[in-house]
């Protein structure tokens, strides 16, 4: 028996297959993904004149064969941007390895400060949840103790974190994938980061100028 793909990942491509009136799937780039919805962006033109919500699509990544899962369509638009809002239960027997955690997978803007004072570090966050983070960076902090200061909330998130891997990333490894650990165990950092892995989704749909459909 061979091991499900791993898990999908803002940024990647997918295949949605079994639209209405197409015969053809559609190819969308994942934008953003919690733990019950996936938000792809696509050509326009895939997805006809008149929006859909209600149906059951099929949805795998572009680059494997024989797994999917199935999700119903919750909302779509074809202006200004092709987009789907596609939600439903994340663990099948032909689906993704998923983890059951409040995660949310999206691509934000953030920084690394190290504790020793050394030089801040521009990063990307990739993978998002109340107890740490996954981030991707051209170079590395100078030390294993650091904040990390993310934009998706209002104020600045900024919260003390562990480097707990290191690990090669991109062609020829020009990049780092860092993952982290928060060492804030507060109620009010708690509180913020659940804010801003619950609604990434409905901030992104904002920061796009659509209705912040999410159930």
């Amino acid at each position: 028996m061979s091991m499900n793909p791993p898990l999908l990942a803002a940024g990647d491509w997918v295949s949605i297959e079994g639209y209405p009136e197409r015969t053809e799937p559609i190819r969308a780039q994942l934008a953003a993904r919690d733990d019950s919805h996936f938000l792809v962006l696509c050509d326009p033109a895939q997805l006809g004149e008149r929006p859909v919500s209600g149906c059951e699509v099929r949805l795998r990544a572009d680059n494997q064969q024989g797994h999917w899962i199935s999700v119903d369509v919750v909302h779509s638009s074809a202006d200004p941007v092709g987009l789907l809002l596609l939600t439903g239960d994340l663990l099948s027997e032909n689906g993704f390895d998923e983890r059951r955690d409040n995660r949310l997978h999206r691509i934000i803007p953030a920084r690394v400060v190290p504790d020793d004072d050394g030089p801040a570090v521009d990063a990307t966050v990739i993978d998002l949840s109340v107890g740490g983070a996954r981030l991707r960076l051209r170079s590395l902090p100078t030390s294993l103790g650091c904040t990390i200061e993310v934009a998706c909330s209002e104020p600045l998130l900024r919260i003390a974190a562990t480097v707990l891997d290191i690990s090669p990333s991109g062609i020829g490894g020009r990049q780092y994938e860092v993952r982290l650990a928060f060492a804030d165990g507060s109620p009010a950092a708690a509180e913020q980061l659940r804010a801003a892995v619950e609604g990434g989704i409905g901030d992104l749909l904002r920061d796009l100028g659509l209705p912040a459909v999410t159930s």
